[in-house]
């Protein structure tokens, strides 16, 4: 997991070539005319969906994890948290592998649980069990699935 501020963000181009795409249209983007939904920027290869939710109580959601996609969780107005563990440390299965869903789910309690305010963001990689949670104000954000 790698937990940043917008800010820092070129710091990451280098981990992998779908990572500054992601950034550039974060860039170009202005929150409050985006429309909710899922949009392909590199066809399956890199894609973002773009939630828009009122406030809700803050919920634990289970822990997920994937296998073909790095998420890249960015709060572009308001914040909500997420619960991490160790994907090695999961050991209460909720549901198997989901090929389609390119999910797994797990029962166990998160390790830690942060902040993702606005302007901040994190990588979840395939090791990286995780779990957001709704958040207690209006909440807008992006979750880009970048093929690994």
């Amino acid at each position: 997991m790698i937990l940043d501020v917008l800010e820092h963000a070129e710091r990451y181009a280098v981990l992998h070539p779908l990572f500054q795409r992601a950034f550039d249209y974060l860039r170009k983007c202005d929150p409050a005319a985006v429309e909710p939904g899922t949009y392909e920027l590199d066809g399956r290869n890199l894609y973002v969906i773009i939630s828009r939710s009122p406030g809700q109580p803050a919920v634990p959601a289970l822990l997920e994890a994937h296998r073909k996609y790095v998420d890249l969780q960015v709060t572009l107005r308001g914040s909500f948290a997420v619960g991490w563990r160790a994907l090695g440390d999961c050991s209460r299965l909720h549901m198997p592998y989901d090929r389609e869903k390119d999910a797994v789910l797990f029962d166990d309690p998160p390790e830690v649980r942060i902040a993702l305010g606005e302007g901040r963001f994190a990588f979840f990689f395939p090791e990286d069990a995780h779990a957001p949670e709704n958040s207690p104000q209006e909440l807008l954000k992006s979750v880009f699935k970048i093929a690994i």
